[in-house]
This record gives C-alpha cells, structure tokens and sequence, in this order.
C-alpha cells in the first residue's frame, strides 16, 4: 500500500466518523435502500450493479470508491444528495455522476477518470404520529 493510500483510508475513516449516524440526523427514517450501478464509457472495467439497504444506526456518509483500479483521488460521494433526500422527505430520487478523480499510466498523460455511477436512493419513513428513540430502532422495537 502507498502512502498516499494509507492517508486516504485515514481521511475516508475521519469522514465516517465526523458524519455519524442516519438517526442523529434524521429520527424519522426507517431505512434507505440503495441501487447502484457502475460503468466506464472507456471499457476499463465491466459495469456491474450493486444493491443494499442502510438502516438508521449506520453511518450517515455515502461516499463510494471508483472501481477502477489506478484511479487517484476519484470516488463518487452522495452524502449530501442523500442528506437533502431526507431534509424534504423525498421518497425516492435518481441520477448519475461521474468520478472526480485522475490517473496516470506510464507512458501517458495524466488524464481524468470519468467512470460512471447511475444510482437510484429509496427511503422509508416511520409514521409522523410514531415516536421512535434510538434504543427502540437499535432493539427493533415496534
């Protein structure tokens, strides 16, 4: 690993934790659930789908890395899409972005990444008459 890699780790980490929980920010949510799906207009990698669900105990960022191998610096970061999802209440939202990062293969310029990232962020909310603490949402209590 790279020293730059492990600073990147170190920052990705000090992000997580600096952006705490789904429930510290929003005590209404029941879940998100996410669909994501990669894919590089250059071929470099084949484009593959992901599908998971986040739940009001996990971390509230949303940033994901490029999966493109020498990509440096790139990642897509939906963590303040998603913060303002749940800001208005909206239900679902929809959209695509394109890596912010670089890469340099010997023997060739440096040059942008642009992979892709289509994504598709459902949420669930509780019931505006429920009241919910985080021990009720951490034991699943109704």
């Amino acid at each position: 690993m790279q020293k730059s890699d492990y600073f990147s780790t170190y920052l990705y980490y000090l992000s997580a934790a600096a952006a705490g929980y789904i429930i510290d920010r929003h005590k209404n949510v029941k879940s998100l659930s996410f669909r994501i799906r990669y894919y590089d207009p250059r071929e470099r990698i084949t484009s593959f789908s992901n599908e998971f669900t986040r739940r009001p105990e996990d971390s509230a960022m949303f940033r994901f890395r490029c999966p493109v191998d020498y990509c440096r610096d790139g990642g897509f970061d939906l963590t303040e899409l998603v913060m303002r999802m749940l800001e208005d209440e909206r239900v679902t939202i929809k959209g695509s972005m394109t890596c912010t990062g670089w890469h340099y293969i010997e023997g060739k310029e440096k040059s942008t990444c642009g992979s892709k990232l289509e994504y598709e962020i459902k949420a669930v909310y509780y019931d505006r008459h429920e009241t919910r603490t985080f021990w009720d949402i951490l034991f699943q209590r109704s």
